[in-house]
């Protein structure tokens, strides 16, 4: 069975980090107004540090939004024969610490918007690429790699990036999952049915 591995921060929930920004500073900063990895690089050392704990004492994953279309693509890849996991970091490398705590709010977050995905394929870990995939979808160059289908799911942080870097990397810039969808899923329908008129013939 062939391996989906989806990014979950900023391409399943879309989002957390700047929502919970705007609550932990009463501000209405919105997706254009970001431009780095890390929202929490707009505040001061101070700021940060109460920051960290804003979000060690609530559930940051309450201001996510659910992707658009993200949990009918998602079903599709499944009835093609593609198995999903939904994996995640849980370090800080801005500050160089762990966040354990976000853990359990990904997983109440996974459970409740994709119930059909079994929790047995969550995967949690800071290194992406010692997995192996067929397929990878993620907002971050660093968790791509050049084996298998690489999607890179545009996000705040990532949309300067020349497709020029990206087309060298053989790596796909995908807007959303209506996107993904024609890039996976329609373009392999369109294969399958070649192949057949190929074998007509």
């Amino acid at each position: 069975m062939k391996k989906v591995i989806v990014d979950v921060d900023d391409v399943l929930a879309l989002n957390t980090f700047i929502n919970s920004l705007n609550n932990f500073l009463h501000s209405n900063y919105t997706y254009n107004d970001i431009n780095r990895y890390y929202v929490e690089e707009m505040l001061d050392e101070n700021q940060l540090i109460e920051f960290r704990k804003y979000i060690k004492e609530n559930n940051i994953y309450q201001f996510s939004l659910v992707a658009p279309n993200s949990k009918e693509v998602l079903m599709k890849l499944m009835v093609e024969g593609y198995e999903i996991y939904p994996t995640s970091k849980f370090y800080s490398e801005l500050d160089n610490i762990i966040l354990p705590e976000t853990l359990t709010y990904k997983c109440e977050f996974l459970q409740k918007n994709y119930p059909f995905i079994p929790t047995k394929n969550y995967i949690f870990i800071n290194n992406k690429l010692l997995l192996n995939a067929d397929i990878r979808i993620d907002d971050s160059l660093d968790n791509l790699s050049d084996n298998g289908l690489n999607l890179l799911y545009s996000a705040y942080h990532n949309r300067k990036i020349e497709n020029r870097l990206l087309s060298d990397k053989k790596i796909l810039r995908v807007q959303n999952w209506k996107d993904i969808e024609n890039k996976v899923l329609k373009k392999r329908k369109l294969i399958k049915i070649d192949l057949e008129k190929r074998k007509i013939k």
